[in-house]
């Protein structure tokens, strides 16, 4: 097999140059550094807790300013630290003379009211004053389940014997 056929090379240069292109394709995204952002869109996953003029204002990636990989790291960092953000992705695509920066927000959900229903051996008064969370409020799962263990401890010196182990939160 000293020489091979035409097919087979053909077949091997398309190889070739497809892989090329799947291989070169993410660092267009690191082209984009230093592009002139063009556009901020901003959208939501779930509730809208928090005002898009709220994350425009927390964001150092500006229109009209160059866009740098380094300044979007420390946005996401940013919006983070206001406890308001559950989740965010931001990432430039490419638009005319420029890039156009998505925010995908996911935002905590805001409690507004903790209603006791059917608390008769336990005061409701009482079980308010044990909640020890402040309403209006962020949800944030982490400090639930840090509460829970306490709660549950209570519940049979309070006549609640049958009471099974506590749900862990869930890991969404």
């Amino acid at each position: 097999m000293k020489y091979l056929t035409t097919p087979v090379r053909f077949a091997a240069a398309l190889s070739f140059v497809l892989i090329t292109v799947a291989l070169l394709t993410p660092l267009n995204v690191r082209g984009q550094e230093g592009a002139i952002v063009r556009s901020i869109e901003i959208q939501y996953v779930g509730p809208e807790t928090m005002s898009r003029e709220r994350i425009l204002d927390d964001l150092r990636t500006r229109v009209g300013s160059p866009y740098s990989e380094t300044t979007v790291e420390d946005d996401i960092r940013t919006l983070y630290k206001t406890g308001a953000v559950q989740n965010v992705r931001m990432y430039g695509e490419p638009q005319a003379n420029g890039v156009k920066v998505m925010v995908i927000v996911a935002t905590r959900v805001l409690v507004t009211e903790i209603e006791i229903d059917g608390a008769e051996s336990i005061k409701p008064k009482k079980v308010r004053a044990s909640i020890k969370f402040k309403v209006p409020s962020l949800a944030k799962e982490e400090s639930a389940a840090r509460r829970t263990p306490e709660h549950h401890r209570s519940l049979p010196a309070n006549g609640f014997h049958r009471c099974g182990r506590p749900i862990p939160p869930s890991d969404k």
